[in-house]
């Protein structure tokens, strides 16, 4: 049984397991790779392995409250699936189409290197990608785009490498996450939002999150 396996940890281990519980739970992605500099090097994310090694302990846990641990092995993420629904949330049409865009760069430059899970790319590029391929019809103010990208880096979507996120020259790199949080099919619907090919399509998307109240 898991509760076994628990109390067998050592008190310091119980401490992490708490803390990577609530990391899941408010951040949605638990990625293998942090990426923290401008030098581009991942460095590997103890909480990913230490979930890795108690796999079993998050399972049962994480059951009593209708979730799933899911590990995306080839892309290096864990994350939570709730079998009720509840860790999903609505956005806005701005962000919406941020995703979209996002996941356009990423298929495209994983074309290029498919050695990189990651992707790199400043706030500026993204602006431009934005409007060269025709998903917004004006260039987003830098407190609306702010604002998408805090919550994007929130859910480890993507993260700011360097700069100020204000910056159309701040990095910032697409996580693999990505492929979970736009899936071929969400990729569909958006483009159908977009282009008004179907009445279902809806100016929003699930992403994954904590069942509380978001808050930046």
């Amino acid at each position: 049984m898991w509760i076994e396996h628990y109390n067998e940890l050592a008190d310091i281990e119980k401490e992490r397991f708490a803390s990577v519980c609530a990391f899941l739970l408010s951040k949605s992605f638990l990625t293998r790779e942090v990426y923290e500099n401008k030098s581009k090097i991942g460095k590997i994310n103890a909480d990913y392995r230490f979930v890795e090694r108690y796999l079993d302990i998050f399972e049962g846990y994480f059951k009593i409250m209708g979730y799933r641990v899911l590990n995306n092995e080839m892309f290096g993420f864990i994350y939570l699936e709730n079998d009720y629904g509840y860790n999903r949330m609505r956005l806005d049409k701005l962000t919406t189409l941020i995703l979209f865009t996002l996941r356009t760069i990423y298929d495209e430059e994983k074309e290029k290197n498919a050695t990189s899970n990651v992707v790199y790319l400043n706030v500026g590029s993204l602006i431009f990608k934005l409007l060269d391929i025709n998903v917004v019809s004006k260039k987003p103010t830098i407190k609306e785009m702010s604002y998408s990208l805090r919550l994007l880096i929130n859910h480890n979507v993507i993260t700011k490498i360097e700069g100020s996120i204000e910056d159309s020259a701040c990095l910032i790199a697409i996580m693999p996450t990505i492929l979970e949080v736009v899936s071929n099919e969400k990729i569909n619907a958006i483009y159908d939002m977009v282009f008004g090919e179907s009445d279902k399509a809806k100016a929003s998307i699930e992403i994954e999150e904590d069942l509380e109240v978001f808050n930046l």
